[in-house]
């Protein structure tokens, strides 16, 4: 499993013109790690292609929808 540091995150954020200040920077780590199942880890499944910029919008829009999306994920998995 992949490991995202907080200034690898912020400069994929910046990259992207994403602010990610609203967010808590553990759930965006945690869904960074989640979403890479949308990469090349399951080939049938990629729509990244790996690529951190697509992954962390990925990651963004479920937190938009609550901010705490993958700790619940975590939950129930």
């Amino acid at each position: 499993m992949q490991t995202f540091h907080e200034w690898a995150l912020k400069k994929v954020a910046k990259d992207a013109k994403i602010d990610i200040n609203k967010y808590d920077i553990e759930e965006i780590k945690m869904g960074m790690e989640e979403e890479l199942e949308h990469g090349t880890e399951h080939e049938k499944l990629d729509v990244t292609g790996d690529n951190p910029i697509k992954t962390l919008k990925i990651v963004i829009a479920h937190l938009k929808e609550d901010p705490k999306y993958y700790t619940k994920l975590k939950k129930i998995m």
